[in-house]
């Protein structure tokens, strides 16, 4: 009895004590029970990004399966031809499965497999999202890769030849490999040339050639990691480039002075993005650039007065605004192909100094300036703008050089596909090194006359053509289809160049074969007719061909 009624004294006395503790309002609690399911209990309507799931790759032949149909020729074709390795297209894509979905990735690993000369047309589309992934088709076709044979064009009343066995996409790896002879009015060589668009994995290229020609060699090795998306983090690039030519100076559209010009450069350059998401990138990047110039008198005679030697060894910082965006665009350039004009902001600015410390005789810097950007106007049309400027500072020859370009195009019709293309292009030189020259002729552009008609430290081209294209192929093979324009131009020392008053004109018609199946997309005939004799005198009608456009 006196155990129980202690511990029931004992009771009450805790009873007690916990009814005179002051009890919490209920708004306070109200507040810790929300603080606590913050901190502790996930956002139930957040919903989790979308991820890849499966990328199917498919790699078709220079023929699909149902063109090879039409005849024994194109299965031949085909089996004649190593399709490109499902592995290859895949260490080329900007993404991976688990990999957070994001659109324009897509876009651009688009891009990046239509630039590969060796693919004629890639496709990558994503399926509808399902448990949280997104399936991904990527489609891409082959071009010919194989080309024994080579080229003839002429441009200007001057001709060029190549000889050469090609391959672009050796044993379906996407390697390519040339061995060929070429000539064209400077002169004619023997090379070799390899390239490689992941020698040391992915997006890492590889270009090395070697030439042995009439006035000299050159030999060049370039390694190349470059910001191959908008979202990549850094890039290294590596070139040694050493050759020795033959260099003319023209006036008067006459060789005014020919001498022997060794070049060398060796260029070691690392860059990292500061801001890399996929809609824009602002990166730094940082290197060297060593250069020199040498000039001699030709072994058989030739000019007594020789350009100045010059050499620099320049530390160099460039800083690249990009903008990811882009329009894509067929029947413009490459017939049935699927061109990608860049319509975003793209800014570059780079400064080096040379000190003279290393061994230079006096201490100089170089800046540069470039933009370009794009424009969307009404009725399916767009201009191409783009300003560069660049210049040594400190030198006795700044090599101060102002150029701007202006491209429009319209792109119409569905039957038969047209396009009417638009340029004007304008370059102002100061102080330039005695070497430098620019030209209005028919390699630049002024289709009516000889090349290096007209020459000069400024020049200014415009031309405006409409092109018709048929917009089919014929037996798949090609696609023809014509042109007619109009071009002007004129290039001479200072603001001559840009008196329209002396602008010389030609007009005339053009036929263009697209041939889709080829790395090479596009054969150009012109037939061209100078309004105004060139300054030797040289007028009428002038014929040119090549496998590009004009301009």
């Amino acid at each position: 009895m006196v155990l129980a009624r202690s511990i029931d004294a004992l009771a009450q006395r805790r009873k007690r004590s916990f009814a005179q503790q002051p009890r919490p309002e209920r708004p306070a609690l109200i507040a810790v029970l929300l603080v606590g399911i913050v901190l502790h209990v996930p956002d139930l309507g957040a919903a989790e990004p979308l991820r890849i799931g499966s990328i199917t790759v498919i790699t078709e032949d220079v023929y699909t399966a149902e063109e090879a149909k039409a005849g024994s020729a194109y299965a031949i074709v085909n089996s004649l031809h190593i399709r490109t390795r499902e592995s290859i297209v895949r260490r080329l894509l900007l993404f991976r499965e688990g990999d957070e979905y994001v659109d324009s990735r897509l876009a651009e690993s688009e891009r990046n497999l239509r630039t590969l000369g060796f693919i004629s047309s890639a496709r990558v589309t994503a399926g509808e999202p399902h448990d949280g992934v997104v399936d991904v088709t990527v489609v891409t076709q082959d071009s010919w890769s194989t080309e024994p044979g080579g080229t003839v064009g002429s441009a200007g009343g001057g001709t060029d030849a190549s000889f050469e066995i090609r391959e672009a996409n050796l044993l379906g790896l996407g390697k390519e490999f040339t061995i060929g002879y070429s000539t064209d009015p400077d002169r004619s060589g023997f090379g070799v040339r390899y390239e490689d668009p992941a020698m040391f994995g992915r997006y890492w290229s590889g270009d090395l050639l070697y030439a042995e020609n009439s006035d000299g060699r050159r030999t060049r090795l370039l390694v190349d990691r470059p910001f191959f998306s908008f979202a990549t983090k850094w890039s290294i690039r590596a070139l040694i480039d050493d050759e020795t030519l033959g260099s003319r100076i023209y006036m008067g559209g006459a060789i005014a002075s020919e001498f022997r010009e060794s070049r060398a450069n060796l260029e070691i350059e690392a860059g990292r993005a500061l801001v890399a998401s996929d809609a824009r990138a602002h990166r730094l990047n940082f290197g060297i650039d060593f250069e020199s110039r040498e000039f001699a008198p030709l072994p058989e005679g030739g000019t007594s007065a020789l350009p100045t030697d010059r050499e620099y060894r320049y530390f160099v910082a460039e800083y690249e605004y990009a903008q990811n965006l882009y329009r894509k665009v067929d029947f413009v350039e490459r017939d049935a192909r699927v061109e990608d004009y860049r319509l975003g902001t793209q800014l570059r600015v780079r400064a080096g100094v040379s000190p003279a410390f290393l061994g230079i005789e006096e201490t100089t810097g170089i800046l540069s300036v470039s933009m370009n950007r794009g424009w969307v106007l009404p009725g399916d049309a767009m201009i191409l703008g783009g300003f560069s400027w660049e210049s040594r500072l400190g030198a006795r020859n700044r090599n101060e050089i102002l150029g701007l370009d202006l491209r429009f195009i319209r792109r119409s019709g569905d039957e038969h596909p047209r396009a009417l293309v638009g340029r004007a292009s304008l370059r102002r030189g100061r102080d330039l090194d005695a070497e430098t020259q620019f030209f209005a002729d028919g390699d630049t552009g002024l289709r009516g006359y000889r090349l290096h008609s007209f020459s000069g430290d400024s020049s200014l081209l415009l031309n405006l053509e409409q092109r018709v294209f048929l917009g089919r192929e014929l037996w798949q093979v090609v696609s023809p289809g014509v042109a007619v324009f109009v071009d002007a131009g004129n290039a001479a020392n200072g603001s001559h160049a840009f008196d329209l008053s002396k602008l010389h004109w030609d007009a005339g018609v053009g036929l263009r074969i697209g041939a889709s199946r080829s790395p090479r997309s596009m054969f150009r005939l012109d037939f061209a007719y100078a309004v105004d004799p060139d300054p030797l005198g040289r007028d009428g009608w002038l014929i040119s061909f090549s496998g590009s456009q004009a301009f």
